[in-house]
Formats: C-alpha cells, structure tokens, sequence
C-alpha cells in the first residue's frame, strides 16, 4: 500500500460521514438502534434513530475453535444469528508479515442486519469461546480472544460519525452549569438549600429551598429539583458541568430521592429522556499515570461532565497548577470575577437563614461584612464610639466624649445641618490617623491579591455599600460560583472538544480518557476503515514510563539515584518530546504495515504548533486593544 498522505489522514480524522452538528451518539447493549442527537438549521436538538450492526476483530485461532471446529455448523449459527466474517490485512506491500500482526486479530465478525450486541454475544458464547474473558467472578480469564468496544464506539467506528462536526469552538455549543449548595455534606441527613443553574446564552437562575419546619423544607426541596429537571428538559443543553459533580451533587441528588421513596431515574424521567441515573460501572479518569475510579451520571441526550476532572488532568501534566479548587484555578488562570463575592463555607447556611438587611454588601468589588450598629470595634486597644452614640450626641446637643479618657472630642455647638453621620466618620478618620491597629480594624474582608475573605462585623455603614439580606449575600455567591464554573469547564475542557472531533468516542469518556486510549481508538478505527488486522498486544512492563509531571518545566538535576548503579539521574520534559523524535529519526513500529503513524504524528504535532501560533497571535492582539482601551479611558 502506497504511503498515507496527510490530506487523507485529515480526512479520516474527521469522519467520512458528511453529517454536522452531532451532539451525542447512544447506543447500549440492548439496542437495536443507535440514537443519534443533533441540531437541526434552526438549533433545535432532534434524535435520528439508525440501525445498529455489532462487530468485533478475533485472532485466527479463536475463530477457529467456535463451535468446537465444526465448519458446516459455524456457517449455519451465522446464518441464523445473521453474522459474517471475513480476513483482514496483515503484510507489508513486500509481503513480509510482522509476528504480531500473524498472531493478532485477523478476522473481523460483523452482523448484516440490525441486532442488539447482546444478541451478537449469543453467537460467540454458545460457540464456546465467548466474547468476554471475565470469569463469572470478575476475574480476568488472562484470555485475549477478542478485540471490541462500546456500541456506541462501534456505530461511531462503521459509520465514520463523528461528534460536533460544523462547530468551531466550544462555546458554540450549549453549555450549563449547576451547582448545589447544602446544609452539610452527609446527603443522608442533610439537606439541599439552593439549586443554581447557569447556561452560556444567558440563562441564570438560583432555585431556592425554602420554609419553617423540616417536613415543608423537604416539601420545597423536591419541588426545587422537579423544577431543575423542568428547566434541563426546556434548554436542552448539549454539555452540563459542574465542579465535583460526579461525585458530591448528582450523588447528593441521588440520595435525596431515597428520602421521597422513589429514585433518581423515576423522580427525572417524567421531564428528561429515560430519567437521569448513575451507571454501575465504574468509569476511569486518566490522570497521567495515575487513574481514579467513578461513577458515571446519564442524562438522556445531554452530555455530563465535571469540570474538576478536566483541571485535574491539566495538572497531571503542569506542575505549576498546584491547587485544583475553583477559587484557586479562578485565580491563576485570570477567570474570577472582578466583583467575585466570597463566602466562608461553615457559614453558608446560617447567613442563607438570615433574611434580614444585616449585611453591608458593596457591588464595585464583591466586599460585603455583618451590620450591627450597637456592636463595639476596637482600635489601639480601646472601644471605638458608635454612630448611634453620636445620634444621642444631637438629639440631646450634648459634648462628643471619649467614653474611655474623658475627652472631650466634638463641643456642644454644632454648625447647623450637621449630621451624626458626619460627626462619626470625621471621628473614625481622627482615630485611624497614624494609628496603623485602627485602621486594619477598618480594612475590606475581600482582600484581592489573595482572593481570601474574613468576616468581619462593623458598627457604620461605609460608603459604596448598601444594606442587604444574608439571602442575597448567599444568591450572589452562588452566581458567581456557577460564572466560574462556566469559565473554567470552557478553558480546559476546549481541547476535548477539539479532540473530541476526530474520536469514535463519546465526549464523556473524551474528557476522561489518556493519550494511550485516544490513540488506541484512533488506530482501532483506521484498522476498520482499511480491513486491517489489529496487532497482537506486547506483554512488556516498561522500568519508567513518560515523564509528564516534574517539579518544574525543563532540565532537573539530581533528583534521584538509580538504587542499582548508585548514580545520580538526570530528567528532562520537553513539549512534544515523543513525537518530535519519532518524526525526527523516522522510528517506525513493524506493525505499521501501512506506514501510517508517523503521517498521523507529523498531522497532529503541525496542528499542534499550527494551534499554539494562532494563540500567540491572537494573545498579542488582544492585549495591543487592551492597552489602546485603557490609553482612551484615560484621555477622556
């Protein structure tokens, strides 16, 4: 076979099949048909439902042992079941045939008419050598027989349909955000309090739970999440992200239901497509080389992710992002609001309680504190005086007097017009003079540079703040919980989205997967596309694997000695390190019998740089306009 070329690795990349805006692609192991979502011309999501034909690759020697051998009986269980098969590629155009690709997975069985995997499974398991090699414990048989994916993959993977085609950026599609705050942690004995949702075209709306006694509280909170999946059902979202969603709010959900005597899935299932539900198994999140365990959430045709799972594995491979909570991600990556408002979370649910105006809250920067004018503010080590004191001082055309030296501070004339208010700020002005313990008395509980906030309680009411209730301080934390949750999910779950596109995956496991897996499923689709065998893996366990995580970018010394030799190791990371020398030394696997991978290398690292160019360029624009901005504001 001729060399690939780059314009036909492109055009497998991106799918043969021409349909666009794709949004999710369902298909379990009881379908007969695969569920298709898309948008149509007038962004309205629709569901085409498309027959659904069963595969998988067998070695040579399994096939062979299917129906203990029996020719004539092979052909009439395929006859019956509607399977057939046929022999893949496995020499080079010379005619040299690598080992692996001699023992691999040479023979191809695929249904010819519409059938569920279930039922293709039958024809392998009463053949005697099953699809699976789990034993009935669990256990891995150590049997590799058989090479086979998902339904949903294998649809994506014989049709060549591919997810978001036609859409440039992530922000195309229609993202929602949701976020829970509750009483405690424990869903078993808490309880919800607020139900934030949040959408990239401007929807924003903040459930509240509300009433006086535990049983209309519960009254409140299952209406609260019916009317959730009521505004889920009418927007419709392509993507819903929240942060730790997968595995503190939809689980807290879950168990809130329990509470009701029904589920999750019912409880949703009269508003959202099949209901909601947790899958029982386990998925895998890829960490570089570490992977954690999690349960998956199904909503129908919108498709969930978590957006601390994308942060996570941006810092599995930049040492520089050390902490992944939102506050800190926000911060870092310049995404926190100007006027971001913060709440101590021990105190989320008292001040939540508080309906009353008790609270100072300025809208320029987010800043807010507790308003209580009988309250004393120390300073220097003593009582400051109130602004009720200095209302008493007029009323009754009395002296101004240090309550604690005797002074006298203002005498008894006053111009006329004067106010208590203005008495009291002169005197906190004369007080907070050179007198470096008053004035930290008086500074903002926001403090920008480290985005932390102290409550504070104060007896005025400073200028640029506005009395509130402890319910709106909470509204608007959560709102600005739900924009930085937006922010984040869009910075780094965009390149998933741009991964996304080229993968017979779905976009749930795209945002979890590892560079090995991407690949895997990109070669497992070449191989179909081209009736090419798959080789037979290698049983190698590598001494160190990809260094992708350091404690900072580039060259570190002497981090270590090699216990066997006792010398020091020397470790180095570049960008695209891997690839670059593979296309550099034309390093070549002898199961690329196609000559295909290092077309596919030199592809993906061009984008790649092609990428990083337009970000640079684009980077410098925005901030020449930034600075021509701020050059005309001050002029004017």
């Amino acid at each position: 076979m001729s060399k690939v070329t780059k314009e036909e690795v492109e055009a497998f990349l991106h799918g043969s099949n021409p349909m666009e805006h794709i949004i999710k692609i369902e298909c379990g192991y009881d379908d007969t048909k695969a569920k298709v979502y898309y948008r149509d011309e007038n962004g309205k999501k629709q569901c085409q439902l498309d027959d659904f034909y069963p595969f998988c690759w067998a070695k040579q020697d399994a096939a062979r042992r299917l129906y203990k051998g029996n020719r004539d009986e092979i052909k009439g269980q395929m006859s019956k079941y509607g399977i057939t098969c046929k022999g893949l590629r496995t020499t080079k155009d010379d005619g040299t045939e690598p080992e692996r690709m001699k023992n691999g997975y040479r023979i191809l069985f695929y249904a010819i008419r519409p059938m569920t995997y279930q039922q293709f499974q039958k024809f392998f398991e009463e053949g005697g050598v099953p699809l699976s090699s789990r034993n009935k414990d669990g256990s891995d048989s150590g049997e590799r027989n058989y090479v086979t994916v998902a339904p949903n993959e294998q649809y994506m993977i014989s049709t060549g349909k591919r997810l978001f085609k036609g859409y440039e950026d992530y922000d195309e599609l229609v993202r929602m955000q949701w976020d829970l705050e509750t009483t405690g942690l424990d869903p078993k004995k808490d309880i919800i309090e607020q139900i934030g949702l949040r959408t990239n075209k401007g929807f924003e709306k903040i459930i509240p739970i509300t009433g006086d006694t535990p049983e209309e509280r519960l009254e409140s909170q299952r209406k609260a999440m019916l009317e959730q999946y009521e505004i889920m059902r009418e927007i419709d979202p392509d993507v819903m992200s929240g942060y730790n969603s997968e595995n503190f709010d939809w689980f807290f959900e879950l168990e809130q239901w329990f509470k009701y005597g029904t589920t999750l899935k019912d409880a949703s299932a009269a508003y959202l497509r099949e209901g909601i539900y947790k899958k029982k198994r386990e998925a895998i999140l890829k960490l570089g080389g570490e992977m954690e365990r999690y349960f998956p959430t199904v909503v129908g045709s919108i498709n969930i992710t978590d957006g601390l799972h994308a942060v996570r594995r941006a810092m599995a491979l930049d040492s520089n992002i050390k902490s992944a909570t939102l506050k800190n991600i926000s911060k870092d990556f310049n995404l926190k609001k100007k006027n971001r408002v913060y709440v101590p979370g021990i105190s989320i649910s008292d001040i939540w309680n508080d309906l009353e105006e008790h609270y100072a809250f300025c809208e320029e920067d987010g800043d807010w504190y507790l308003y209580n004018p009988e309250y004393k503010e120390c300073g220097s080590g003593k009582n400051l005086l109130t602004l009720d004191y200095f209302k008493d001082v007029l009323a009754n055309d009395s002296d101004v007097v240090d309550d604690t030296t005797g002074e006298v501070i203002f005498e008894r004339s006053y111009p006329e017009g004067t106010t208590a208010e203005q008495l009291y700020q002169e005197y906190l002005a004369e007080q907070g003079n050179g007198n470096k313990d008053a004035e930290e008395t008086f500074k903002k509980g926001y403090e920008p540079s480290s985005s932390k906030f102290t409550m504070y309680t104060r007896n005025r009411l400073m200028d640029g703040y506005r009395l509130v209730s402890g319910r709106e301080i909470i509204f608007r934390y959560l709102q600005d919980d739900l924009y930085e949750t937006d922010a984040v999910e869009l910075q780094f779950n965009q390149s998933n989205f741009q991964v996304a596109k080229m993968l017979p995956v779905s976009y749930e496991r795209c945002a979890t997967m590892g560079t090995a897996g991407i690949w895997k499923m990109i070669m497992l689709a070449f191989s179909y596309t081209t009736n090419l065998a798959i080789p037979e893996a290698e049983n190698i366990k590598l001494e160190v694997g990809g260094l992708s995580r350091l404690l900072r970018t580039g060259a570190v010394g002497a981090v270590g000695k090699n216990k066997l030799k006792g010398i020091k190791t020397l470790k180095a990371d570049y960008n695209s390190l891997y690839p670059s020398i593979m296309i550099t030394f034309q390093y070549q696997s002898e199961v690329d019998v196609d000559n295909v991978m290092l077309t596919m290398l030199d592809y993906v690292l061009t984008k790649r740089e092609y990428y990083k160019g337009e970000k640079e360029k684009h980077s410098k624009l925005d901030d020449a306009l930034k600075k021509r901005l701020e050059s005309e504001k001050l002029t004017n």
